[in-house]
């Protein structure tokens, strides 16, 4: 989300607040924090592999910067994934991502921000990045805010809500003109269709496995 702060120049605050966020953390809840990072080891593994390409990037300070926030970005997800159940988490991200696609619109139509781009050619068209420097990159929060959105609200048994609210978000896609982000969209929407026609009783089971699918492909 912190991305979601670099037109605003609000990135490095948002950065520093997440560090202290988590140094708090750190040293409130250690045994929690200790035991989920004991269990998730793995997920340091690409870190290293992230400090060590230092060595031979283009940008050693860049890469250094990145590999410093993918770290602290990975201890937060590790407590978080500790501390909250998996539909507190799909909640949390559901209303932070939905935030940052409505911050996106009324910066953009609010001119506080320039939030459309175009291309250095002739006859090319306006896309819509909002916050974002890249088209790919508002599409993506917009397909991920719609996964987060779907398996929240199935979780909640608001099936419907969830699909009016991920539907309401189609036409903001469509205006970031990203082809991979529709794609992933449809395949999520599509995927999450069943979930209309199934019990009540079973509806949360779907949604992690479909959710899950998504994310891998």
């Amino acid at each position: 989300a912190a991305a979601s702060f670099y037109k605003l120049g609000a990135a490095s605050y948002v950065w520093l607040f997440a560090y202290g966020a988590c140094a708090v953390v750190c040293v409130r809840d250690r045994e929690r924090l200790i035991a989920s990072l004991s269990a998730g080891w793995p997920v340091f593994l690409f870190a290293m592999f992230c400090m060590l390409s230092v060595f031979w990037s283009v940008d050693p300070a860049a890469s250094a910067t990145n590999a410093a926030q993918y770290l602290v970005t990975a201890v937060m997800a590790l407590w978080i994934g500790s501390a909250f159940s998996v539909a507190a988490i799909f909640r949390l991200l559901s209303f932070t991502l939905l935030g940052c696609v409505v911050v996106s619109v009324v910066a953009t139509y609010g001119g506080i921000i320039e939030g459309f781009a175009q291309d250095d050619y002739v006859g090319a068209e306006r896309y819509f990045t909002g916050l974002y420097t890249q088209k790919n990159v508002m599409g993506n929060v917009i397909a991920l805010a719609a996964l987060a959105t779907l398996v929240a609200g199935t979780l909640a048994r608001r099936v419907v809500l969830a699909y009016g609210v991920t539907l309401a978000m189609l036409p903001l896609l469509l205006m970031t003109k990203s082809t991979t982000s529709l794609l992933q969209y449809l395949a999520l929407v599509s995927s999450f269709l069943p979930v209309l026609w199934l019990a009540p009783s079973a509806r949360h089971k779907l949604p992690l496995v479909t959710g899950f699918a998504i994310v891998l492909l």
